[in-house]
């Protein structure tokens, strides 16, 4: 689960956790990231936190590695992680938004062909 070391990633790996799954959370933020396995850990869940930055497929591989190494597989992937350009106002004319697009939509995690996606035994929910 991307993103999820606060906000909405954090409140579905909670809820993926309280119905019995294992929950692999992937995030940029160290410590948040770590609090959430915590979270799912304390009252007895299983959790793996591992440290991904989503923009970078060779994160997005490990991740995905240190999933199988775990747990043996990953049914789902929920791609949540999402991340935000602040360009200088000195040097945008106009609003572009084509940074966040450009993530949210492309990347990595997103995409089927990241090796080993295929092999797992279970669906993938995008």
């Amino acid at each position: 689960m991307t993103g999820a070391a606060s906000g909405i990633g954090r409140t579905t790996a909670l809820a993926f956790a309280r119905e019995g799954a294992n929950v692999v959370v992937a995030d940029i933020d160290h410590h948040g990231n770590q609090d959430t396995a915590r979270m799912i850990e304390n009252p007895g869940g299983q959790a793996l936190a591992v440290s991904c930055d989503v923009t970078r497929s060779e994160d997005v591989q490990a991740a995905l590695t240190k999933t199988v190494e775990r747990f043996g597989r990953m049914d789902y992937a929920f791609n949540n992680a999402g991340a935000e350009q602040q360009p200088k106002a000195s040097s945008v004319s106009r609003l572009d938004p084509s940074g966040a697009v450009q993530v949210d939509a492309e990347h990595p995690s997103r995409n089927r062909k990241v090796a080993g996606l295929n092999s797992t035994s279970g669906p993938v929910i995008k």
